[in-house]
């Protein structure tokens, strides 16, 4: 008990040198906590996607002069190529950005409502579904992007067009997108609100149509249109990665050959003067792999 006395007579005595001391004490410990929290949120993202020592994201790889850069983005043809001529690879999942001005949604006997500039929506396929493991809330995983004009919520969107619906009832329901076209879609599934942290925060689904890509479009990397692969079991990814950059390097040679056969009269104007700087693709895991264009 003496001692304790003591003790507390001398921190007393020494008041701002302890103050100090415990000040500093305290910061320590706030800022090692703060580190903690940012790590652990940053290694938490996805934390539970099954299968993910098998999933990758396709990204592209730049180099101009020496120097190099990577983004998020493909070039819109890529996930055709690789479904159409690369084996071992069970999902290729697309998840392409979509910008719309506004969307409008009729309600019986009051005024139609329109959320002006709405934000996470993409146009992917089925496979998104089959990669990522969705509560589905209402509708069919399987079948609910099989018709062109379908859409998918997740429940906090569906919430905010259909206020006051049961989940069931909002099936079949339209939504009108405006932006560059306008488009009737409607409503084929409700989803529960993917895990976070994650980077799939999308929260509408529309489809990816199929299309006959131009040879340019090859030559063409956009941000906002990302590539998913789930692999199969045992197959190797330098294996993987160097045949996607195979199929993208013969991609590019084919529209090299034809703008020098004269053959670039569906290029836009000023596209290559835009696009010089491409040069690659890569590999990288949600984890990812890079491709070099």
């Amino acid at each position: 008990m003496n001692d304790l006395k003591l003790t507390l007579r001398h921190l007393w005595r020494n008041r701002l040198f302890t103050a100090l001391n415990i000040l500093g004490l305290a910061i320590g410990i706030s800022a090692c906590w703060v580190i903690y929290r940012i790590i652990d949120h940053e290694f938490s993202y996805d934390a539970n996607l099954p299968n993910s020592d098998r999933i990758y994201k396709v990204i592209s790889a730049f180099s101009r002069e020496g120097r190099e850069s990577r983004m998020g983005g493909v070039s819109a043809p890529l996930y055709q190529g690789i479904e159409e001529e690369l084996a071992g690879v069970q999902h290729v999942v697309p998840v392409f950005g979509k910008w719309v001005s506004s969307v409008e949604i009729k309600r019986q006997n009051q005024a139609a409502f329109i959320q002006e500039d709405p934000s996470g929506i993409v146009a992917t396929n089925a496979s998104y579904f089959k990669m990522l493991p969705y509560a589905w809330l209402a509708g069919n995983k399987h079948t609910a992007l099989d018709a062109p004009e379908s859409v998918v919520l997740t429940q906090s969107r569906a919430a905010i067009y259909f206020p006051d619906i049961q989940t069931e009832d909002m099936l079949h329901r339209t939504i009108t997108y405006y932006g560059q076209d306008t488009v009737v879609r409607t409503v084929t599934g409700i989803v529960a609100d993917y895990f976070t942290p994650s980077e799939f925060t999308a929260q509408e689904f529309v489809v990816l149509p199929r299309v006959a890509y131009d040879t340019y479009v090859w030559t063409n990397t956009n941000g906002s249109d990302r590539l998913y692969l789930q692999l199969q079991g045992g197959v190797d990814v330098r294996t993987k990665l160097d045949q996607i950059n195979e199929l993208d390097a013969r991609h590019w040679k084919a529209f090299e050959d034809e703008r020098k056969s004269g053959g670039n009269a569906n290029i836009p104007p000023g596209y290559g003067h835009m696009n010089s700087c491409l040069s690659g693709t890569s590999i990288f895991r949600p984890t990812c792999l890079t491709v070099q264009t």
